[in-house]
């Protein structure tokens, strides 16, 4: 990953140092974790997308994936865009 100097940072500050590297631990920890529930959230949402046989049905969960994923900072493809216009345009019929 990189070079860290764990026991230089202790040798200055004990207190200090022991904090910020379980505190730098657990940060990254967390972001891992959160990485993991984010993409199987986003797994099962594409898997249902795809069963529902309704035109509606999928309408709206084209778009729900759009507002998560624009929500989650995630780009979608330029189909996916095409996809949500439809949609918009069956719910306004």
């Amino acid at each position: 990953m990189g070079i860290s100097h764990h026991k230089e940072v202790i040798a200055l500050n004990p207190v200090l140092g022991s904090f910020l590297i379980l505190l730098t631990s657990v940060i990254l920890m967390v972001f891992v974790i959160i990485n993991l529930f984010v993409s199987a959230i986003l797994m099962t949402f594409g898997k249902e997308r795809k069963s529902f046989k309704t035109q509606k049905e999928a309408a709206l969960m084209d778009m729900l994936l759009l507002k998560l994923s624009s929500l989650l900072g995630i780009q979608q493809h330029q189909n996916t865009c095409t996809v949500e216009m439809e949609a918009a345009r069956t719910y306004r019929t």
